[in-house]
């Protein structure tokens, strides 16, 4: 029982602090102009809608209702409610130990911030910008 516990808060950690760092580099991005604001207000509505869906499904499961689709979880987490999802797993241990979502999950993530650093680097930027140039 005590390994369970001991390899459970080493997950737990792991994705805390890799949660942590992510907004904190997101953050140093905003201070030094190299991402929008509004990036991170878009992040946090995402995470916010992400973790209200979890719940959701949580609660309908507890309750024998209409569950929400995990492709509907792993959208939401790839569109950049990542980071509610991971809370949602922590907080409220709802698909925090399937291991085929857990999978895609961070494969979503990755995906995203993948995604994240294609959209907002400078070619990538000075490409939309002739785009709407023209």
């Amino acid at each position: 029982m005590a390994d369970f516990k001991q390899k459970s808060g080493k997950k737990s950690t792991f994705s805390v602090y890799f949660t942590s760092a992510f907004l904190m580099l997101m953050c140093v991005a905003i201070i030094t102009g190299k991402l929008p604001a509004i990036i991170l207000l878009i992040y946090a509505l995402l995470s916010a809608l992400t973790f209200t869906l979890y719940w959701q499904d949580k609660r309908a499961a507890i309750n024998g209702n209409r569950r929400t689709p995990e492709s509907t979880l792993q959208t939401f987490s790839l569109l950049g409610g990542w980071p509610g999802g991971l809370m949602a797993q922590r907080i409220l241990h709802h698909k925090s130990s399937k291991k085929s979502f857990l999978l895609t999950y961070w494969l979503m993530v990755l995906l995203n911030i993948s995604g994240l650093f294609i959209i907002t680097s400078p070619k990538s930027i000075q490409f939309l910008q002739t785009l709407l140039q023209t």
